[in-house]
């Protein structure tokens, strides 16, 4: 199955890895959107799995993470998204990740405050 998605709030904090992923990934034909958060060793689902319409092969992925608002668009229309109650405050990077034989091209971090 493939997997895409955007990383936000990436941070290593000893032995953890700290961040919020925002992804997409097909199975059986259908595309599912998840937002997972990764803090302190453990691993949530925040929101998902969602079934998203359409042939999401291509296209513009958004993932804002805004204070402990996140949320997951493709080509400008929302997929999913959730107010975290325990969000990450502390600051981190942004990236990608992907699972084998998937693409990206024209990665840019918008600054938004």
């Amino acid at each position: 199955n493939a997997v895409i998605g955007l990383v936000a709030r990436y941070a290593v904090q000893g032995p953890n890895t700290n961040m919020y992923w925002g992804l997409l990934y097909d199975s059986s034909g259908t595309t599912y959107a998840e937002i997972y958060r990764f803090s302190g060793g453990s691993t949530q689902l925040v929101t998902g799995p969602i079934a998203v319409a359409g042939n999401l092969k291509s296209g513009k992925l958004s993932f804002d993470v805004i204070g402990s608002s996140l949320s997951l668009s493709m080509n400008g229309s929302l997929i999913t998204s959730i107010v975290d109650a325990t969000p990450l405050s502390a600051p981190g990077s942004v990236g990608m990740r992907a699972s084998s034989g998937t693409t990206f091209d024209n990665f840019r971090e918008i600054p938004r405050g």
